[in-house]
């Protein structure tokens, strides 16, 4: 992954550093997520550091970054058929928004197949059409807002002041606690206030770190999640089998 020109810079605090008074944030992590080796791996989890690689970090997909972010297609008149413009991905965005005629607009925009272009997805042949893609990437966004919604419940029981001074969670503290790695987890699904690119660059493995964290949190502070042991624990199994099949 060094190889590529993106991983250069989006691979930085990918993992805690309770050295650094932002070290319970990541910074650029999108390149280690897509290998695996991104967040904190708690003590006796079912899951080692690149064990779970994102769908789009396989060897399949040897651009990377590239791939989707890069994507070029030619946009023609629904009605018409005739030529409009050549995009050559210069947004960088991985699915931009698109004008009423199907050009990539800069700025924000609802995600579904109607606002949004989905050619980075498709065009590389990683997904069948835009509707699957919308598909995987929304289903991603759901199970990663909802174990990240669970876990940042329970810090917030643990700690209610969460990163402030004092607690289970402070930076300022150099004793590193599992509240601290769980919270970073949580700063990873959320990177950035948008769970998307988690959600996009390896869901498998944020989901299982929010629901490994759960489980060391739960036996650190006694502070029970929403799902049972049971379900966290063959969900976790899940993710591995489904991450292991791409």
């Amino acid at each position: 992954i060094e190889t590529h020109l993106c991983a250069r810079c989006h691979n930085r605090r990918t993992v805690p550093d309770p050295g650094s008074s932002h070290g319970l944030e990541p910074h650029s992590p999108e390149s280690a997520l897509l290998i695996g080796d991104a967040g904190w791996f708690p003590p006796n989890s079912q899951i080692d550091e690149g064990e779970i690689r994102g769908t789009h970090g396989s060897d399949a997909n040897e651009a990377l970054c590239a791939t989707c972010h890069v994507a070029s297609y030619e946009v023609t008149d629904a009605e018409t058929g005739e030529f409009l413009v050549t995009s050559t991905g210069h947004l960088f965005q991985a699915i931009p928004c698109v004008d009423a005629q199907g050009v990539p607009v800069a700025g924000d925009c609802e995600i579904s197949t109607a606002a949004r272009s989905f050619e980075g997805c498709t065009g590389a042949g990683c997904h069948g059409d835009a509707t699957a893609a919308f598909s995987a990437l929304t289903s991603g966004i759901s199970a990663v807002e909802t174990a990240a919604n669970d876990l940042i419940a329970q810090l917030e029981t643990v700690d209610p002041n969460l990163e402030e001074a004092g607690g289970a969670i402070d930076p300022a503290d150099p004793t590193f606690t599992v509240a601290e790695g769980a919270f970073f987890n949580y700063n990873l699904a959320v990177h950035g206030g948008d769970v998307v690119p988690a959600a996009t660059h390896n869901p498998f493995l944020v989901e299982a770190l929010l629901l490994a964290s759960q489980t060391a949190v739960e036996n650190e502070y006694a502070v029970a999640p929403v799902l049972a042991p049971a379900q966290r624990d063959a969900r976790i199994r899940d993710l591995m089998q489904r991450a292991g099949s791409h």
